[in-house]
Formats: C-alpha cells, sequence, structure tokens
C-alpha cells in the first residue's frame, strides 16, 4: 500500500499447503446447480440471476440495515458479444508468424463490427438501463461495457437486489445481498459495483523515505562481505544506472512512443513531480502528459501519488524521449472503476500501445457462493471469515476485463501489470491487518494477484539489483526479491505461448466457472518477466513525490520499468502497428536466446539458491519468481526487431 506506516509481524499459522489445495478441490466439485441461473417470466421476459456477484461472509458480519436510498454508485456493466469463438482464432491468426493475418491488428471498430454485442442488443440494454433512471456515463465503441450512475433506489428497482449497509471492525461498505436479475435476451454478462468494497489494491512497497546515500549505505551494513567483495552500488538505483545494467541502446530512447499509466484520484501534482524528475535526472524533454478522468465522482483523493509517482517517473526513466505520457484515472479502484479504465484505453484507436498498472486482487478462484467463509475456517481467522473471502477470493472484476484485454491483444496493445508484493500469494488479508503485505508478509494462500495472471497481460516479477561504480553502470549482482509475487495460477489454463517452456509445469486445480480438471494441463505461471523492484530496505529507484526527493521500489517499479523498456523496442521495430502483443515476443525470444537477451536470475537473497518468494525458488531458465528474467535490451530489441 501506499502508506509509510510501521506493521507489526503477524502471528504465524501452520497451515498445510496440502491441505488447503484438498479442501479447494474439494469445494469445486459441489453440484454446480448452486451456480446455474434461475429465472421466472416478466412483461420484460425471462430473468437470469447473475451468481458469483455476492460479497461471501455477509452473513458473518454486522448488518446495519438498508442502504440509505439516495447513495450514488458507479456500476458497470458487461454485455457478451456476438462471436467468442471467432474472437479466440482472430488472436491465434495475428500471432501466429508467417500466416497472411501476421500482425495485422484490428482496429476497435473492426473489433466491435466482428466481436462485439449485436447492434440491436446493444441499443436495447442501453435503453434498459436507462429506464429505471439510470444514467450512462459510458458507452464502450467495442461494444461490451457500459457505465452506469444512479442511486441506491434505482440500482435496486433495476437489479432487483437489496442493498445493506454491513460492518466489519472500523470498515463499512455496502452491497447487495442476492444475485441480480437481469433479461436473459439483453446477454448481460455481469454487474459490477454493487458493493463499495471489492476493489484492487496498490503494489509498492513501504520505502518512501527521503535518499540519503550514506545512510543507506550504513543500514545495509549487515550485508558486509558481498557489498564489500563487489564495491558495489547496493542503495539507490537511478535512470541512468539502469541504462547501464540493463545494457539500454543509447541511440533509441524511445522516441515517438507514448505510454499509458492506470490510476485513481488527482493527478495535478503527479505531473508537477514528474517534470520535477526529468528535470532533477537531467533527462532529454519534460514529457507532455494527457489526463483521461474516467467514471464520476470526486478525482480530488492523493493517498496514491507515491504509487503514481513511481509508475510515471520509472516509464519515463527509462524511456526519456516518450512523446506522451497518458493518465486514465478514475475517482478510486473498485472494480467497476477499473474495468471501465481498461475498456476505455483499449477502445480507443489513438491509445498508446503499452500501458501499466501497478495494483491488483486475488485472481477469480472458486464461484463466490460456494467458498462462503472457507478460508476463514481453514485459518480460523475471523477477519479473512468476515472480508477476506469477500475482498481476496471473490474477483467479479476479472471475466469482465479479461475479455476487454484480449480485445487490446489484437490491436497490438499491452498491458504490464505488476505480480505483487506478497511473495507466492494474494493479499487475502489485508483490510486492517497488514496493508496489503507489502514486503512484509507472505500470507500462504497460494493464489496470484489480478490482472498479473491474465493471459492477456506481461506479469512484471522484482529483483533486488546492485551496480558497479563504473562508467557506464554495469549488473554488478541482481538475485530474485523475497516478497516478488508469482506462481502458479491454479485456475488459469496454460497460455500457447507459454507451451514447450520446462519451468511451466505445475497444473490446474479446476476452472473458474468451478469445473474440475482431470488432465494434469499445465495452469498458467508468472511473473514472465522480472526488473528491480528493490528490497523495501535498501535497494531503491529515487522518484519525486510531492515536491520531494523520495524513493520507491515493489513489483510497482518493475512495471513500469518494463513499460518504458517496451517503449523502447517499439520504437526500433518498423511493422507499422509495432511489436504486439509483449508476451508473444518475450516467450519466443526466451525460448530461444534467453542467455542473450535475458539475465537469467538464478539465485535468491545474496545468491542462496535455496531462497525465494515463499512456495517457489529461482533456477535456470523460466521459473515462478522472476519468468524469464531481466533484459539485456540491446540484444533484446535486435532480437524482437530481427525479420
Amino acid at each position: 500500500m501506499s502508506r509509510n506506516v510501521k506493521v507489526g509481524r503477524i502471528p504465524r499459522r501452520t497451515v498445510s499447503i496440502a491441505a488447503l489445495v484438498v479442501v479447494l478441490v474439494a469445494t469445486v466439485a459441489l453440484p454446480a446447480a448452486a451456480e446455474r441461473a434461475t429465472g421466472r417470466r416478466t412483461p420484460e421476459g425471462h430473468l437470469v440471476a447473475l451468481h458469483g456477484l455476492v460479497v461471501p461472509g455477509l452473513r458473518s458480519l454486522t448488518d446495519l440495515g438498508a442502504a440509505p436510498a439516495g447513495t450514488k454508485l458507479d456500476l458497470a456493466v458487461a454485455v457478451s458479444g456476438a462471436n467468442p469463438a471467432g474472437e479466440a482464432a482472430a488472436y491465434r491468426a495475428i500471432y501466429t508468424a508467417g500466416g497472411s493475418s501476421y500482425h495485422r491488428y484490428l482496429t476497435p471498430t473492426q473489433i466491435a463490427d466482428r466481436f462485439g454485442a449485436p447492434a440491436a442488443r446493444w441499443t436495447a440494454t442501453r435503453k434498459w438501463l436507462e429506464a429505471a433512471g439510470l444514467r450512462v456515463t459510458y458507452s464502450s465503441p467495442l461494444r461490451d461495457l457500459i457505465g452506469v450512475s444512479g442511486t441506491v433506489r434505482q440500482v435496486q428497482s433495476r437489479f432487483g437486489v437489496r442493498l445493506h449497509t454491513f460492518r466489519s471492525g472500523a470498515t463499512t461498505f455496502l452491497a447487495n445481498t442476492a444475485a441480480p436479475r437481469v433479461p436473459s435476451q439483453l446477454g448481460i454478462s455481469s454487474v459490477l459495483g454493487l458493493n463499495t468494497l471489492q476493489q484492487s489494491i496498490t503494489t509498492h512497497e513501504r520505502a518512501q523515505r527521503a535518499r540519503q546515500r550514506a545512510a543507506a549505505r550504513r543500514a545495509t551494513s549487515a550485508l558486509g562481505p558481498v557489498a564489500n567483495l563487489l564495491d558495489a552500488n547496493i542503495d539507490e538505483q537511478t535512470p541512468q544506472d539502469l541504462w547501464g545494467a540493463y545494457q539500454m541502446p543509447s541511440g533509441n530512447i524511445g522516441g515517438g512512443q507514448t505510454v499509458a499509466v492506470f490510476g485513481a484520484g488527482a493527478t495535478g501534482q503527479v505531473i508537477l513531480d514528474l517534470h520535477r524528475f526529468e528535470t532533477e535526472f537531467h533527462l532529454p524533454t519534460q514529457t507532455p502528459v494527457t489526463v483521461h478522468h474516467i467514471g464520476s465522482g470526486s478525482f480530488g483523493d492523493t493517498s496514491g501519488l507515491a504509487e503514481w509517482n513511481i509508475d510515471t517517473q520509472a516509464a519515463a526513466g527509462m524511456a526519456p524521449g516518450l512523446s506522451r505520457i497518458d493518465l486514465y484515472f478514475a475517482p478510486d479502484l473498485s472494480d467497476a472503476h477499473v474495468a471501465q479504465l481498461f475498456d476505455t484505453w483499449a477502445a480507443d484507436a489513438g491509445a498508446p500501445r503499452q500501458a501499466n498498472a501497478s495494483f491488483g486482487e486475488c485472481e477469480q478462484s472458486l464461484p463466490g457462493n460456494v467458498i462462503d467463509g472457507l478460508l476463514g475456517k481453514i485459518l480460523n481467522d475471523p477477519s479473512v471469515m468476515s472480508l477476506g473471502a469477500g475482498t481476496g477470493l471473490i474477483n467479479e472484476l476479472q471475466p469482465v476485463a479479461d475479455a476487454t484485454l484480449r480485445k487490446a491483444t489484437l490491436q497490438g496493445k499491452t498491458l504490464f501489470a505488476a505480480s505483487g508484493d506478497a511473495g507466492s500469494s494474494c493479499p487475502i488479508v489485508y483490510l486492517p491487518v497488514v496493508g496489503a503485505g507489502n514486503g512484509v508478509a507472505n500470507q500462504a494462500v497460494p493464489f496470484t494477484l489480478y490482472p498479473a495472471s491474465s493471459p492477456y497481460v506481461t506479469a512484471v516479477g522484482g529483483t533486488v539489483l546492485y551496480t558497479t561504480t563504473t562508467t557506464p553502470p554495469q549488473r554488478a549482482l541482481e538475485y530474485g526479491w523475497t516478497f516478488g509475487g508469482g506462481g502458479d495460477t491454479l485456475f488459469i489454463d496454460q497460455p500457447a505461448y507459454q507451451a514447450g517452456v520446462s519451468g511451466v509445469n505445475l497444473p490446474c486445480l479446476g476452472t473458474s466457472d468451478g469445473k474440475l480438471t482431470n488432465t494434469a494441463k499445465p495452469c498458467r505461471g508468472i511473473p514472465d518477466i522480472a526488473a528491480l523492484s528493490g528490497d523495501a530496505l535498501t535497494n531503491y529507484y529515487p522518484i519525486v513525490s510531492d515536491g520531494s526527493d523520495s524513493s520507491g521500489g515493489g513489483t510497482s517499479l518493475s512495471s513500469p520499468l518494463w513499460v518504458g523498456m517496451w517503449a523502447r523496442a517499439q520504437a526500433a521495430s518498423t511493422d507499422t502497428g509495432g511489436l504486439g502483443f509483449a508476451n508473444e515476443t518475450i516467450y519466443r525470444l526466451g525460448k530461444a536466446h534467453q542467455q542473450r537477451d535475458f539475465f537469467d536470475v538464478t539465485t535468491g537473497l545474496l545468491g542462496l539458491p535455496v531462497v525465494g518468494n515463499g512456495l517457489y525458488t529461482t533456477h535456470a531458465g523460466w521459473d515462478y519468481v522472476t519468468g524469464w528474467g531481466s533484459p539485456n535490451l540491446t540484444r533484446f530489441i535486435a532480437d524482437a526487431v530481427a525479420p
């Protein structure tokens, strides 16, 4: 999270991962009938219930009664497309080398015409929403998502739900107590925003102190022999340090490229801090910034300032020739707003080809009404039972966002996302216990962070990097960060680009719709690649925050560093549409040229091979801690653009 606070160590709990897996598998085997839609006839047609959209664990919370009828809500209504099989086939054609459609990317208009909701059904859905008094705030050109705003009274009337106020500890939120019902003929697949609890959390580590090199060196005296042997720069790693360590081409600084950053709240100070950073580190230009406000409500929240400063200053530091940074900002990171952020970027033909999301939530695992309280009972922790299942183990965003992100790849766009800062786990417990666990706790629940876990996203893990004091600086030592996110996604099939990668070898437990898999087919593994995250104590990237020198790290740093480096690769491409979705290039080069194009991170803390990020350790080749590793960018680019 973004606050610079001390957090006490949580009590150690002994949890058998094997036992957890057995319980999870047994749970997904429960009758699917509990999740099948039910319906009834009304004058509007056949109504179907959209299950899996109720926060589990509500019965164990304090119900404060009906939500105030006039409270305003923002919702995102997902509408299913006309030809999902055709969309999948288009992806394969665009990314199959040698084919007639190779790198012939589609426009948003072409995607809408071929794969969006039919125009008549789209119009009917809008009218149905407006008939209840809801105001349409966003209508996707892709014809897949409609944003609406309205009162609790209007939402209850339109979707046949009741919203109550619930309390757990100091946290209060609104939530629907039953599944929403919608006309079957409209093809509505999900409604996000019916509760005010579920949201993504940022993933940057807590180190945000003023930069003082001498003090940092004293703090790292425990490293003694290693630091002295290398005579290395072990604390602040400037943009120029990374240009040298990651072997970036001096003649290509990302000219002509634009990048997008997703965030929430206020943007004014973000822009001021970016330009001061560029001046302080003698970058050649001050990058123009365009702001896109998404959703209704106030954009005055400054609590995420340090996060957005890391994102913008890391990307600009790695690609100082950028022609523009686009800030796509919502009032908050609620599921409804994040879905709309992604869709706005994906639906814009002029949007940057590379974007960054330094936030996430636990991957979708099991149907929500099946796992009510499951983890709380296993861990015997009331905070998990009451809030963890709702905020961690049900992910309403994933199926909606995945459909949008797949459409982005059809246009040659890439979302880079932080793999997380809680090791081989996701932040099941974060509401008031340990923040997001950033750099201080591995919460033992072996789920990965979404959107990093998406097959349509490039997931970026973290390393600790020491550079030499030579000119230019070189990599002196780089090892996997103990709390860098990663692992087997458990419920997401291995994408084709990961086929044949020996390190991606752990099986799926099931599918996100609750079906068992018995084929032992590998699931998607993350991260795909890695870069500097630092270690939250002694190794970090300098930033300017609120006008003052500061520092930051975590995989929230690793991800935008790669956005900037990928922009350099895009600048070198002679393909009219660029290199396309980054994972297709990354895995092609990793399989053929890993030792040439990547630095294979094979060690953990201080070079010890037995240390990893929890359940996983680094090893030769692709691994669940650092993916293919960090880049040797000049050679990476040369091989990426080679015919």
